[in-house]
Protein backbone atom coordinates (compact mmCIF):
# COMPACT_ATOMS: atom_id res chain seq x y z
CA UNK A 1 0.00 0.00 0.00
CA UNK A 2 1.42 3.42 -1.02
CA UNK A 3 1.02 6.51 1.63
CA UNK A 4 -1.58 7.92 -1.66
CA UNK A 5 -3.96 4.90 -0.88
CA UNK A 6 -3.95 5.57 2.63
CA UNK A 7 -4.65 8.54 2.83
CA UNK A 8 -7.24 8.06 0.42
CA UNK A 9 -8.95 5.48 2.22
CA UNK A 10 -8.94 7.54 5.58
CA UNK A 11 -10.17 10.39 4.05
CA UNK A 12 -13.57 7.97 3.80
CA UNK A 13 -13.99 8.12 7.37
CA UNK A 14 -14.81 10.64 9.79
CA UNK A 15 -11.89 13.24 10.66
CA UNK A 16 -12.00 13.10 14.33
CA UNK A 17 -12.14 9.47 14.89
CA UNK A 18 -9.38 7.44 16.30
CA UNK A 19 -7.14 5.75 14.61
CA UNK A 20 -5.46 1.68 15.73
CA UNK A 21 -4.13 -0.81 14.50
CA UNK A 22 -5.11 -4.42 14.40
CA UNK A 23 -2.73 -7.13 13.61
CA UNK A 24 -2.48 -10.80 13.76
CA UNK A 25 -5.52 -12.00 12.14
CA UNK A 26 -5.53 -15.64 13.82
CA UNK A 27 -5.10 -14.10 17.04
CA UNK A 28 -6.05 -10.69 16.64
CA UNK A 29 -5.07 -7.35 18.94
CA UNK A 30 -6.04 -3.84 18.59
CA UNK A 31 -3.02 -1.30 19.44
CA UNK A 32 -3.05 2.51 19.30
CA UNK A 33 -0.90 3.71 16.61
CA UNK A 34 2.53 5.24 18.19
CA UNK A 35 3.98 7.13 15.19
CA UNK A 36 4.80 7.58 11.33
CA UNK A 37 8.51 7.45 10.75
CA UNK A 38 10.63 6.50 7.37
CA UNK A 39 12.90 3.70 7.13
CA UNK A 40 15.80 6.41 6.42
CA UNK A 41 15.44 8.17 9.75
CA UNK A 42 16.67 4.93 11.56
CA UNK A 43 18.36 2.65 9.45
CA UNK A 44 21.80 4.34 9.20
CA UNK A 45 22.77 2.02 6.53
CA UNK A 46 21.71 1.02 3.24
CA UNK A 47 19.74 -2.07 2.58
CA UNK A 48 19.25 -3.41 -1.44
CA UNK A 49 15.68 -4.85 -0.35
CA UNK A 50 14.61 -2.52 1.41
CA UNK A 51 13.44 1.36 0.04
CA UNK A 52 14.57 3.91 2.58
CA UNK A 53 11.57 6.47 1.37
CA UNK A 54 8.88 3.16 3.08
CA UNK A 55 7.05 4.95 5.12
CA UNK A 56 6.93 2.88 8.76
CA UNK A 57 3.91 3.10 11.08
CA UNK A 58 4.43 2.34 14.74
CA UNK A 59 2.63 0.23 17.07
CA UNK A 60 2.02 1.74 20.44
CA UNK A 61 -0.03 0.36 23.34
CA UNK A 62 -1.93 -2.56 22.79
CA UNK A 63 -5.44 -1.70 23.37
CA UNK A 64 -7.33 -4.97 23.87
CA UNK A 65 -8.15 -8.30 21.90
CA UNK A 66 -9.37 -7.35 18.00
CA UNK A 67 -11.83 -9.38 15.67
CA UNK A 68 -11.16 -12.11 13.55
CA UNK A 69 -14.00 -10.72 11.25
CA UNK A 70 -12.19 -7.75 10.95
CA UNK A 71 -10.02 -9.14 7.77
CA UNK A 72 -13.66 -10.39 5.83
CA UNK A 73 -14.81 -6.21 5.95
CA UNK A 74 -13.54 -4.75 2.49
Amino acid sequence: MTVQELINLLSQQPPDSQVTLMTQPRHPTESQVFGVVQRKQFQAEANADRNPEDVIVLEGTVAGWGAVTAWEVK
